[in-house]
This record gives C-alpha cells, sequence and structure tokens, in this order.
C-alpha cells in the first residue's frame, strides 16, 4: 500500500479506534485527540506505532500541537517526512 496522506490517515484512525479510544466512541482523522479522551501517554504510544509502522522518526521539533491535535495533522506531518529523506 503506497503511503498517501490518506492512507497513513485510515491506518492511525484504526488504531486509535481499536487499541487507544473507548469502545462506542464517536471517532473520525478529524477529531480533536484531546476532545476524544487521549492522554499524553495515547499520544506516546500513537507516536511509538508510527515509528514501527512507516519506519520514521518523529524529530522533537515536530511534536508540537500543531502536529499532534488530530489524526489529520499526524497523518499529514508523518508524509511530510517520508517525503524528505
Amino acid at each position: 500500500m503506497e503511503n498517501t496522506k490518506e492512507n497513513i490517515s485510515q491506518t492511525l484512525t484504526g488504531f486509535v479506534k481499536t487499541t487507544i479510544l473507548a469502545q462506542g466512541v464517536v471517532f473520525e482523522s478529524s477529531s480533536n485527540l484531546a476532545k476524544t479522551g487521549v492522554d499524553s501517554y495515547s499520544v506516546i504510544e500513537i507516536i511509538l506505532f508510527v515509528e514501527r509502522q512507516f519506519g520514521v522518526t518523529i524529530p522533537d521539533t515536530h511534536l508540537i500541537a500543531e502536529n499532534l491535535n488530530s489524526v489529520d495533522a499526524i497523518a499529514s506531518c508523518v508524509y511530510t517526512l517520508l517525503n524528505t529523506k
């Protein structure tokens, strides 16, 4: 599967829904993570998943609220990092 923003976002959304969130929580890739109950420990879990799944390390300079507030934002950051290797 090609690593498009959409595919990255779908993969991350599936991970968050099945691993992070309580069952029945309404969630979309554009949902604000904090407002859906995702805490800082869960964000670290998502980052570790990204690193394993996509083989990219997110540098500390990219670990800012703007890049971590939704799955779409994380997917966009990951896509950019993958395409600047």
